[in-house]
């Protein structure tokens, strides 16, 4: 647990260290199911930033999920890092972090995995594939990225 709060903290300071770098912000959807649980539905916002390549990426992403459990249905809050790495229009992450679900005997839980997709302007198709204790969660995400700072930079330096 400390160990991922730390890991929290540095992708915020690292995120907010440097203006210059460009920073985006993607809200996305995902729907999939959680292998030994039951169908799960989850929205996050996630917050990048480039790193010394165009091509590096680090940020977060919180979210709120729901799985539909019998008899009763569960929310969760998802509180993921993340490293993402872009290839021309194909994207790979890598993200870990925990998983709050208050309605459950076991509130926090461990959650790691990765996806891939591409990313063609503003809007993201992928698949991820995820550990969250107890079974795998296999989830297909749509995204759609709201602002980054590096389109407003490539327009001002066209102008």
């Amino acid at each position: 647990m400390r160990s991922t709060l730390a890991a929290l903290a540095l992708t915020a300071v690292l995120v907010g260290a440097s203006p210059a770098r460009a920073i985006g912000f993607t809200a996305d959807a995902g729907g999939g199911v959680w292998l030994l649980e039951a169908t799960q539905f989850d929205f996050h916002v996630r917050i990048d930033q480039k790193l010394f390549v165009d091509w590096l990426h680090i940020g977060v992403r919180p979210g709120l999920a729901l799985t539909l459990n019998e008899p009763n249905p569960r929310l969760a809050i998802p509180l993921d890092a993340l490293v993402r790495l872009k290839m021309f229009f194909v994207y790979l992450d890598f993200f870990g972090g925990i998983y709050w679900i208050p309605s459950h005997l076991d509130s926090v839980r461990s959650h790691l995995g990765g996806g891939v997709g591409v990313k063609i302007w503003r809007l993201e198709i992928g698949f991820e594939v995820s550990y969250l204790n107890p079974s795998a969660v296999l989830m297909g995400r749509v995204g759609f990225n709201i602002w980054d700072s590096s389109s407003e930079k490539k327009a001002e330096s066209e102008k």
